[in-house]
């Protein structure tokens, strides 16, 4: 239905990893790279732009950005784990995948900063 299609379009190709989080529903999430929409995360309603990296369900269309993903998780290990999976798809958009590859700079939180000078930053 039209979730799968939501976040099908958020998704810059070849950027997607499993997961072993769920949301709130029970289905899996998936980290990925927002490619040109934006997410909104479920828990804190900051609004995802292109070039972040988040958490999302492909069945109910929900997001969570990855300091909502570090901060939920349900203990120091998972948070851990949720770390090393952001850190991968940061790294999978710095190798070429996606649009726009040589923008973007993975940081050691997990974020993903956007190297453009054009775009202002807020």
């Amino acid at each position: 239905g039209l979730p799968l299609v939501a976040a099908i379009r958020l998704a810059a190709p070849g950027t997607e990893q499993c997961t072993e989080r769920e949301c709130s529903e029970g289905h899996p999430l998936v980290c990925y790279l927002v490619a040109w929409s934006c997410g909104i995360c479920d828990e804190c309603d900051t609004m995802q732009r292109p070039g972040e990296v988040i958490f999302g369900c492909r069945q109910c269309d929900g997001e969570l950005c990855a300091q909502c993903v570090v901060e939920t998780a349900g203990s120091p290990e998972a948070a851990e784990r949720d770390r090393e999976v952001l850190a991968r798809v940061a790294r999978a958009k710095i190798m070429g995948a996606g649009p726009s590859a040589s923008r973007f700079v993975a940081t050691l939180s997990g974020a993903v900063m956007d190297t453009d000078p054009s775009v202002a930053a807020i």
